[in-house]
């Protein structure tokens, strides 16, 4: 049945986000299905097989939870899917209704562990975070028991729900969109980057602070590729090693790419959150990936990989001393690092690619159509 309609929809994500659309969307469209995509900041047109749909961007988190809710539900009826494949838990209360409403199928994309993240949510006061991650355990549960299908981003999200109707599909690079060529500018500073959304629990003042730590003469520039609220860029830019940031700004994925690539260390130091420390994240992969030896917070699942492979360093991301020791290892073993690089691309190749993982979402498409759970 690989001419099934299949709409995304999402009240969070770029209507371009990477797991979505880049992999999941056109991975489905590659096969055959007719794939749509609906998002708060969609353009209506065609992009590369898959149809984009706007719903418009609230203002706030309210209108975010309510009438966009709404005007999605509305909008998903009309386009008459055979599957609606959700990515925010808001939307499992939508989606099963879409369920008993058309007959369609439907399936829950978990891209983390939400109830977790909860717990570190600033905009949320601590007092009622417990309760809200409560209500978002009691929610996913309820409505999983509904739904067709869940899709889990890695092992770990997975326990959390019932394993008969329930697939990882990890969130690997894809090997289509590496550069052809490295590109490397003639300075003689080192390149230390940072790919990705900037938050304080994503580890920015460790990354900033530990400037201060590297010695002079190794001549590191920290280079932040992606988006940063305005608030924590300006109280970064207050650090006194701010002098040796180039913050870069927010690109699509090729250029990001191309720019990430030009650099000597990948650095990860996420904050020893729970929903951190059990994540698979894919910026690693990228780093490895792009060849780039690895510089990452010292977490029992990440060691593994990284001390695995061979393809980089764990560091205490709470103490900027050692995310500076770890960095300051890598540049000043340039022989050792570039076969770090090596290795990380090699295991990318081989081991954490999208083109394995794709073949399992086509796989619960298969099965969630042909009614075999």
């Amino acid at each position: 049945m690989n001419n099934a309609r299949v709409v995304h929809l999402t009240t969070v994500h770029r209507a371009r986000d990477v797991r979505i659309f880049h992999k999941e969307c056109r991975t489905l469209a590659e096969a055959g299905y007719d794939v749509t995509v609906v998002a708060p900041d969609g353009k209506d047109g065609v992009d590369g097989r898959v149809q984009v749909v706007g719903l418009g961007k609230p203002r706030n988190r309210l209108e975010r939870a309510t009438c966009l809710g709404l005007r999605l539900y509305r909008l998903a009826r009309r386009l008459r899917a055979d599957v609606y494949h959700i990515h925010d838990p808001e939307l499992l209360p939508i989606v099963w209704l879409l369920k008993v409403r058309t007959g369609a199928k439907a399936v829950y994309d978990v891209h983390e562990d939400y109830a977790r993240s909860v717990m570190s949510k600033t905009w949320l006061r601590k007092e009622i975070r417990r309760s809200v991650a409560w209500l978002t355990r009691r929610l996913e549960d309820f409505f999983v028991r509904r739904i067709d299908h869940v899709v889990a981003a890695t092992e770990g999200i997975a326990r959390r729900f019932p394993p008969p109707k329930t697939t990882v599909v990890k969130n690997m690079p894809i090997l289509g969109l590496v550069p052809a060529t490295r590109k490397r500018t003639k300075d003689r500073s080192h390149r230390v980057v940072f790919l990705g959304g900037i938050t304080e629990i994503r580890g920015a003042f460790p990354m900033v602070e530990s400037l201060a730590y590297i010695p002079e003469t190794l001549s590191v520039a920290l280079h932040l590729i992606g988006p940063i609220d305005q608030g924590l860029l300006n109280r970064l830019e207050r650090l006194p090693e701010f002098d040796r940031v180039r913050y870069l700004g927010v690109f699509d994925v090729k250029r990001a790419y191309e720019i990430a690539q030009g650099g000597d260390v990948g650095l990860l130091v996420y904050q020893p959150l729970p929903n951190h420390v059990e994540a698979l994240p894919t910026k690693l992969f990228e780093y490895m990936m792009l060849g780039l030896p690895v510089v990452v917070s010292d977490f029992p699942l990440w060691r593994e990989i990284v001390e695995g492979v061979g393809c980089g360093v764990v560091v205490d991301p709470t103490d900027p001393r050692d995310v500076a020791r770890g960095i300051s290892l890598v540049l000043t073993q340039s022989r050792r690092s570039r076969q770090m690089g090596k290795r990380g691309e090699e295991a990318v190749r081989r081991r954490y690619n999208w083109g394995l993982e794709a073949a399992f979402l086509r796989a619960v498409y298969e099965k969630v159509l042909s009614r075999r759970f």
